[in-house]
């Protein structure tokens, strides 16, 4: 009966923590950055996504991500094998490399998803931008809080709370649970309707396959990372409902809504939630950077006897 109720106490224990994890290394580090972009005139990330300077929005998401990534390097140093099968955050260069090849995989992955509408005329376009001309510094600052916006997320939504939500439960539903949590936050993004929702979801779920797949949390952030600067930066269409100030290019979206993603962006396009939907089941389809993290295993049991 003890080792029965020591796996209930041990699975409850986990699933607190992967739930007090996204608080710790999402929710608080979000609710800081936001306090202080709200007390200063167009300190706000929404700001600096549409045209106002950007080094106040990045001053406060450096703060912001400084704070998740400190619990995530104490998380590391916390529990059974919370730092299995490696670390989620670390500076060496085989974490760059993993990164440099998650931008790699977004910047394909939304070009894929983005040619169809340009091959079908959906969208246009029309020029190089000249917010770019005019202000490449601010361009510069753009791309660098953009990078550190999705490394963020990842620390809060794949980071801790993926790897113990998977040990208490099992990795499909924590990715399922996660990735919703994750398209919820971007229910107050504008324009995002039901196909946002839903490729925000499956993007979620993508990127949780990469870290189970890499077993941190490099590649994923590269990913996220390389999908929205092709979409906002590169390409110039709308991205989780922003069209980004400054950018390369100037795109008109002529198509449907329902083709193009609208104002939301190529996350609510049919063309987008086919490749993100694909991109989902490849990165499942990966082989685990380690087979026994799922569960409870005696080492992690150790830890609440």
């Amino acid at each position: 009966m003890r080792p029965e109720f020591d796996r209930l106490v041990g699975r409850l224990v986990l699933i607190a923590r992967a739930l007090g994890f996204v608080a710790l290394t999402y929710f608080l580090p979000a609710l800081i950055r936001d306090l202080v972009g709200y007390a200063i005139p167009g300190g706000t990330v929404v700001a600096a996504l549409t045209g106002s300077p950007p080094w106040i929005a990045l001053g406060t998401v450096l703060l912001a991500f400084a704070i998740a990534a400190l619990f995530v390097r104490l998380y590391s140093r916390t529990g059974p094998e919370a730092d299995q099968p490696r670390p989620l955050l670390r500076l060496d260069p085989a974490w760059g490399k993993g990164w440099s090849q998650g931008v790699v995989i977004g910047l394909v992955a939304a070009t894929l998803a983005i040619a169809p509408m340009l091959l079908a005329g959906a969208v246009q376009i029309t020029g190089w931008s000249s917010t770019l001309a005019a202000a490449p510094a601010s361009a510069l600052g753009l791309l660098i809080l953009l990078v550190f916006l999705a490394a963020l997320e990842e620390l809060g939504f794949r980071g801790p709370a993926q790897r113990d939500l998977g040990r208490a439960v099992s990795f499909p539903v924590a990715a399922m649970f996660l990735a919703g949590s994750f398209a919820v936050i971007h229910g107050v993004n504008p324009e995002i309707g039901r196909r946002g929702m839903a490729g925000v979801f499956l993007a979620g779920m993508g990127l949780a396959g990469l870290v189970r797949w890499r077993g941190d949390l490099s590649v994923a952030a590269g990913a996220h990372a390389g999908w929205n600067v092709a979409a906002g930066l590169i390409w110039s269409v709308p991205v989780s409902g922003y069209h980004l100030t400054p950018r390369l290019l100037e795109a008109d979206l002529v198509g449907s809504v329902g083709w193009t993603g609208g104002s939301f962006g190529v996350e609510g396009s049919i063309p987008g939630i086919v490749v993100l939907a694909l991109a989902a089941a490849a990165s499942w389809g990966l082989p685990h950077a380690r087979r026994d993290t799922e569960g409870l295993d005696a080492a992690a049991l150790r830890g609440f006897s």
